[in-house]
């Protein structure tokens, strides 16, 4: 079994690493992708994403806003052990963006869902918005290692 499940992994990483998306301002290292459902009836879920990159231009200021699965999310940026949301970033600086997806799926009611618009056309599942030199830029990510779902008690 633990053959089976390394060997999976080993696969993954090899096709994750051989089909990044092409960004002339950065470059994915790995992202994760790990789903949550509350321990409650009508408690929700959550997809994580924690994406790597390496920074590639001086001129980034900041990473603001996610979008997956039709919902907008917030992007805490962390740097060092530092979690702030407007840095300046350096060429090949490294750092981690963990982006929460919550939703909402009650069974105790309609479901009724409010779907955010993204902001730009793509079928890749995560698009990521960030600042460069005060324009507006987004790179999408649709290659993901998958960790197991967790059911909350």
């Amino acid at each position: 079994m633990k053959f089976l499940f390394t060997l999976s992994i080993f696969i993954t990483l090899n096709v994750f690493s051989q089909n990044q998306f092409k960004n002339k301002d950065l470059k994915v290292d790995s992202v994760t992708k790990m789903t949550t459902h509350a321990g409650v009836r009508g408690g929700g879920s959550t997809v994580s994403y924690l994406v790597y990159l390496t920074i590639k231009s001086n001129k980034i200021k900041s990473f603001d806003s996610a979008w997956a699965m039709e919902q907008g999310g917030m992007i805490i940026t962390r740097v060092n052990k530092t979690s702030k949301n407007t840095l300046k970033f350096k060429r090949k600086q490294k750092i981690a963006l963990m982006i929460e997806i919550r939703y909402n799926h009650s069974p105790l009611e309609e479901m009724e869902y409010q779907t955010i618009p993204t902001p730009v056309k793509s079928n890749d599942e995560l698009i990521v918005r960030y600042k460069k030199k005060n324009k507006i830029q987004y790179f999408t990510i649709n290659q993901f290692i998958v960790m197991p779902t967790i059911a909350m008690p």
